[in-house]
Protein backbone atom coordinates (compact mmCIF):
# COMPACT_ATOMS: atom_id res chain seq x y z
CA UNK A 1 0.00 0.00 0.00
CA UNK A 2 1.17 3.33 -0.91
CA UNK A 3 2.10 6.01 1.89
CA UNK A 4 -0.80 8.05 3.26
CA UNK A 5 -0.72 11.41 2.24
CA UNK A 6 -1.30 13.83 4.81
CA UNK A 7 -3.83 16.36 3.59
CA UNK A 8 -6.26 17.32 1.34
CA UNK A 9 -4.74 18.85 -1.80
CA UNK A 10 -2.31 15.36 -1.90
CA UNK A 11 -5.09 13.27 -1.93
CA UNK A 12 -6.93 14.81 -4.62
CA UNK A 13 -3.69 14.97 -6.89
CA UNK A 14 -3.29 11.72 -6.25
CA UNK A 15 -6.80 10.48 -6.96
CA UNK A 16 -6.63 13.25 -9.63
CA UNK A 17 -3.32 11.24 -11.46
CA UNK A 18 -4.96 8.08 -11.06
CA UNK A 19 -8.15 9.14 -12.95
CA UNK A 20 -6.07 10.80 -15.89
CA UNK A 21 -4.44 7.05 -15.97
CA UNK A 22 -7.60 5.10 -15.95
CA UNK A 23 -8.59 8.01 -18.84
CA UNK A 24 -5.40 7.07 -21.09
CA UNK A 25 -6.34 3.48 -20.72
CA UNK A 26 -10.06 3.50 -21.11
CA UNK A 27 -9.14 5.13 -24.50
CA UNK A 28 -7.22 1.84 -25.52
CA UNK A 29 -10.13 0.12 -24.96
CA UNK A 30 -12.24 2.57 -27.17
CA UNK A 31 -10.27 2.30 -29.62
CA UNK A 32 -9.80 -1.42 -29.24
CA UNK A 33 -13.67 -1.81 -29.30
CA UNK A 34 -13.89 0.41 -32.58
CA UNK A 35 -11.41 -1.33 -34.53
CA UNK A 36 -13.21 -3.40 -37.59
CA UNK A 37 -10.92 -6.62 -36.63
CA UNK A 38 -12.53 -8.22 -34.09
CA UNK A 39 -9.90 -10.32 -33.74
CA UNK A 40 -8.72 -7.99 -32.02
CA UNK A 41 -7.52 -8.06 -28.29
CA UNK A 42 -6.56 -5.81 -25.76
CA UNK A 43 -2.95 -7.01 -24.24
CA UNK A 44 -3.32 -7.85 -20.69
CA UNK A 45 -1.04 -5.43 -19.21
CA UNK A 46 -3.53 -2.50 -20.20
CA UNK A 47 -6.61 -4.68 -18.30
CA UNK A 48 -4.22 -5.15 -15.36
CA UNK A 49 -3.01 -1.40 -15.24
CA UNK A 50 -6.63 -0.33 -15.64
CA UNK A 51 -7.28 -2.45 -12.26
CA UNK A 52 -4.49 -0.69 -11.19
CA UNK A 53 -5.43 2.86 -11.64
CA UNK A 54 -8.90 2.22 -10.30
CA UNK A 55 -8.03 0.79 -7.12
CA UNK A 56 -5.46 3.47 -6.95
CA UNK A 57 -8.42 6.17 -7.06
CA UNK A 58 -10.62 4.17 -4.43
CA UNK A 59 -7.64 4.53 -2.11
CA UNK A 60 -7.24 8.26 -2.41
CA UNK A 61 -10.95 8.56 -2.40
CA UNK A 62 -11.52 6.61 0.64
CA UNK A 63 -8.43 8.25 2.02
CA UNK A 64 -9.54 11.58 1.35
CA UNK A 65 -13.24 10.73 2.81
CA UNK A 66 -11.68 9.38 6.18
CA UNK A 67 -9.88 12.69 6.41
CA UNK A 68 -12.16 14.80 5.92
CA UNK A 69 -14.19 13.11 8.73
CA UNK A 70 -11.28 13.05 11.09
CA UNK A 71 -10.85 16.97 10.38
CA UNK A 72 -14.90 17.12 10.66
CA UNK A 73 -14.83 15.35 13.98
CA UNK A 74 -17.11 12.22 13.35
Amino acid sequence: MTAKPNDAWEFWQKSKTALDELNELLQVFATAIAQDDPSLQLPPHTVKQVKRALARFQENFILLVREQKRKAGL
